[in-house]
């Protein structure tokens, strides 16, 4: 089976792939995001008719509804919301699976990971593989992130203490040979306190770390290397990374391309035979979801997140294009 997937993905604002219906549409609606729920204005656009809305509300319940009916008017024909904390997030996965009854193969299914923590969605999606033929992902884009003290060492996006741990459905197989020789694939993010707590736990022999570029904006790119550099090339783990063939520290994919990540994985992946792979998705939401499907396909790779004792509320402000993916299960 060839490893390398075939893709679709654009804006939604000009993409000729959305249905004209929804039979589920899943997405997080948290009041101090306003693109968490930028989904709905788009879709009003094109009127897209949705049978089934399931909302993972944090917040209030009442803050939710009167939110989704104020701005948006979206036309659906049931709700079901699912109030729980950021950080709950099997909980919260397993609370709203019990709500979506009748799903099948061929269900139309739109999932909007905008504002859904990674392990959420990570587990929620995993799940659908399980269920369904396809799905769409959308993500939003913030026009800004919010760092109030310059750009560089100011965008925290948890609060409190860090534990370490393994997404559940993500625990990967290990073989006799590889007992003890792991390799760690590193997204990097803003955050610059999140990727050392994660290499001290996971212990690995190597270390690849990936970036996003071209990025967002043009300055992002630097802010996650500058945030990540100097736990990785001026530490003790500096000896430990694996660098590319162009003799650079890093590998790059575009921010917005979760495909590109997918197949940047599978070549690293063909490099590190003999070693379990782990990945850490601290990178953009696309570049996770390239994680994610990569890890759905490949049962070997165990996938570790930083779970906080609380998500940071506010981090971005408003929103700008929303991308839309098209994801085949099947071959």
């Amino acid at each position: 089976m060839e490893n390398k997937k075939k893709y679709l993905m654009n804006e939604i604002s000009v993409s000729t792939q959305t249905p004209d219906h929804f039979d589920y549409l899943i997405l997080s609606f948290d009041e101090d995001e306003e693109r968490s729920w930028k989904i709905l204005y788009e879709l009003k656009t094109k009127s897209i008719v949705i049978d089934r809305l399931c909302v993972f509300v944090f917040g209030t319940t009442e803050k939710a509804v009167k939110g989704i009916i104020s701005s948006s008017e979206i036309d659906y024909n049931s709700l079901s919301c699912t109030e729980g904390e950021k950080q709950d997030y099997t909980t919260n996965v397993l609370s709203m699976v019990d709500k979506i009854d009748g799903i099948h193969k061929n269900s139309i299914v739109g999932v909007d990971i905008t504002g859904m923590p990674t392990p959420q969605y990570f587990l929620l999606i995993n799940w659908l593989s399980g269920q369904v033929d396809s799905i769409f992902v959308y993500y939003t884009q913030p026009e800004r992130y919010i760092m109030n003290n310059g750009l560089f060492e100011s965008y925290f996006s948890t609060v409190g203490p860090i534990s370490v741990a393994e997404i559940d459905g993500y625990s990967g197989i290990i073989t006799n040979d590889e007992e003890g020789h792991r390799v760690l694939i590193c997204m990097l993010g803003f955050d610059n306190d999140l990727l050392p707590v994660v290499i001290q736990d996971a212990g690995p022999e190597r270390i690849v770390a990936i970036n996003g570029f071209p990025s967002f904006f043009p300055k992002f790119k630097d802010v996650s290397l500058a945030n990540n550099h100097k736990f990785l090339v001026g530490s003790e783990f500096s000896s430990r990374i694996e660098k590319t063939q162009l003799l650079s520290d890093y590998f790059y994919v575009e921010a917005t391309n979760p495909f590109e990540t997918y197949n940047t994985l599978d070549e690293i992946a063909k490099e590190q035979k003999g070693y379990c792979i782990d990945i850490v998705p601290l990178g953009t939401k696309p570049m996770s979801l390239g994680a994610c499907l990569f890890a759905i396909f490949h049962k070997e790779v165990r996938v570790v997140f930083p779970i906080p004792e609380k998500y940071a509320k506010g981090i971005s402000q408003r929103s700008r294009g929303t991308f839309e993916y098209v994801i085949s299960f099947v071959f």
